[in-house]
């Protein structure tokens, strides 16, 4: 073979190394945006993971305050009937003395 010949050969092989190397590139390049772009979501992400366990808590805290009111709410008709209870005792004394008193 001659020297023209192995030149020419060397030179093929020279541009295809450099397409590839161009591609490889562009490749490279479309790699860092996509990684940027990932970047930017998981970012994101991570705020609306934060938006919503805030929300979940906030939520949480409210249904606490709901339960309390519930069992404050349960517990009248019970203090309600207590003090009924009270009252009739009470009635129930003072027409006792009053009628043995009254006896005398």
């Amino acid at each position: 073979m001659s020297d023209s010949c192995n030149n020419c050969r060397q030179a093929t092989l020279i541009d295809a190394l450099k397409d590839d190397f161009n591609k490889l590139k562009d490749e490279l390049e479309d790699v860092k945006k996509d990684l940027t772009a990932l970047s930017v979501a998981q970012g994101k992400t991570e705020e609306q993971t934060k938006m919503v366990f805030k929300i979940l808590n906030e939520i949480k805290d409210s249904i606490q305050l709901i339960a309390n009111k519930i069992e404050d709410i349960e517990k009248k008709p019970g203090q309600n009937w207590e003090n009924l209870i009270k009252t009739v005792i009470t009635v129930i004394a003072t027409a006792a003395v009053t009628f043995f008193i009254s006896k005398k």
